[in-house]
């Protein structure tokens, strides 16, 4: 299998701390990094993806998803059942859609929500 990595916005606050969490209580095998930790080897249009969404990329920095499909495939690799079947959910065709919605509107809105930080406002 292919080396995938998820790409979050490391100046954001809210974005951090959620990276955190998952790290610590998700567990997922796909490792977590700050887009900013890639950028100079990262090509435009994943950089220009990765300022609005966090992005699973390849090993060449090519985007493969992005959003809450990134997150849904990301929780698959996690090693415990529960957060396994929570990416399957999210990536139900019947819940793909809500997850997609919700995931928008969450990044649209981070300024406001815990954690959040001056970078996080991205209007």
């Amino acid at each position: 299998m292919e080396r995938v990595e998820l790409l979050y916005d490391g100046g954001c606050g809210f974005c951090t701390r959620s990276v955190r969490w998952g790290d610590r209580h998700v567990r997922p095998t796909v490792p977590l990094r700050s887009w900013q930790s890639r950028a100079e080897s990262l090509p435009e249009a994943t950089l220009t993806a990765a300022r609005d969404a966090v992005v699973l990329v390849d090993e060449r920095g090519t985007a493969l998803l992005t959003g809450a499909a990134a997150i849904a495939s990301t929780l698959r690799t996690s090693p415990r059942r529960r957060w396994r079947l929570a990416g399957r959910l999210l990536d139900h065709p019947a819940i793909r859609p809500l997850a997609t919605h919700g995931y928008v509107w969450v990044a649209r809105h981070r300024h406001r929500l815990p954690g959040s930080t001056d970078s996080c406002d991205t209007r």
